[in-house]
C-alpha cells in the first residue's frame, strides 16, 4: 500500500485505450468499450479507481456553461465516498466533448436516471471492478507498460497520473 507507484504518461493511456478498442472490434463485446470509458472517466477528474466510479448513476452529473472557455463543464456529484458524504468532481472539457457526450451517453441512450452510468446491465459491481482491473493489467502487461522503474502500475496509478498532471499545472 505504501509503495510509490509510477504514473502513466498520457500517450501510454492512449495505447491502452487503443488496445481496448481493438479488443472490442475483435470480439464485439461492449465490455471493452465501457472499460475504455471507465479508464477515461477516472483519468478525467481524479476519481478514486474502484467501486466509487462504478456506482455513479445517470442523475449524478450535470453540465455547467463556462463563458470563459466557451464549453460545457461536466460535474459529477458523488455520495458517501471514502472521505466525504457528498463530493463533486469536475471533468476535463476534452473528456466531456469527445468521450462523455458522443460515446458514453450515446451508447446507453435508453437508460433511466437511476441506472448506472457505466456498465448499466452489471449488478455485481465488486466483481465488475475485479474484471476491469484484470483486463487493464493484462493489456498493460501485453503492451509492456505495467512495470516501470522496478514497480508495478495497476489501474490505481491512473489517479497518480491525474494528481501529478494537476501538480505540474500548479493546481491546488
Amino acid at each position: 500500500v505504501n509503495n510509490a507507484r509510477p504514473s502513466y504518461f498520457n500517450n501510454e493511456l492512449k495505447k491502452i485505450n487503443k488496445r481496448l478498442f481493438e479488443e472490442y472490434e475483435k470480439t464485439e463485446d461492449t465490455f471493452y468499450l465501457e472499460t475504455k470509458d471507465y479508464i477515461n472517466l477516472i483519468r478525467s477528474a481524479g476519481f478514486r479507481p474502484g467501486i466509487e466510479p462504478l456506482r455513479i448513476k445517470r442523475f449524478q452529473y450535470r453540465f455547467v456553461e463556462d463563458r470563459k472557455i466557451k464549453d460545457q463543464i461536466l460535474i459529477f456529484t458523488l455520495f458517501n465516498t471514502k472521505t466525504k458524504p457528498k463530493h463533486q468532481l469536475t471533468c476535463h472539457p476534452y473528456f466531456t466533448k469527445h468521450i462523455f457526450i458522443p460515446e458514453i451517453l450515446k451508447r446507453n441512450e435508453n437508460t433511466k436516471s437511476n441506472d448506472y452510468l457505466l456498465f448499466p446491465t452489471y449488478k455485481d459491481r465488486q466483481s465488475l471492478y475485479r474484471k476491469i482491473s484484470s483486463v487493464f493489467t493484462r493489456i498493460s502487461k501485453k503492451l509492456e507498460l505495467y512495470y516501470r522503474n522496478g514497480s508495478t502500475r495497476p489501474i490505481y496509478a491512473i489517479r497518480h497520473t491525474f494528481a501529478k498532471n494537476r501538480y505540474n499545472q500548479n493546481a491546488s
